[in-house]
């Protein structure tokens, strides 16, 4: 059985990160400002998108355990900060992410190399 994921159920991690360090420091906005989608996607686990209202997608057809789910969107939550703090770029994974994820990671036992 897979991990029921709904825009609902992500919001409520999205908070419950948000409220942990890193995330905890980083001034994300409340779940409420964001819009959170849940399509069945193939062709990718997550996407963060800079719009109004931030967009955070995570896929219901690649994503099946709450852990995924969770590194997923932890994963997505970095490409926000990074955004909001004026340090995205088209290498989406340059050093200032690999710096966050390696946070991140330390956390929450992760592998940032897989991150």
């Amino acid at each position: 059985m897979t991990f029921p994921l709904t825009p609902e159920r992500l919001a409520v991690l999205y908070d419950c990160l948000r409220a942990l360090p890193p995330f905890k420091g980083w001034r994300l906005p409340p779940s409420h400002l964001v819009e959170f989608r849940t399509p069945y996607r193939l062709d990718l686990f997550g996407e963060y998108v800079e719009s109004d209202p931030p967009r955070i997608m995570v896929s219901r057809a690649l994503n099946g355990t709450f852990d995924h789910v969770l590194e997923i969107l932890a994963h997505e939550m970095v490409h926000m900060a990074q955004h909001q703090s004026g340090h995205s770029s088209r290498a989406n994974h340059n050093r200032d992410f690999a710096r966050r994820a390696k946070a991140v990671c330390r956390v929450f036992g992760w592998d940032w190399r897989r991150f």
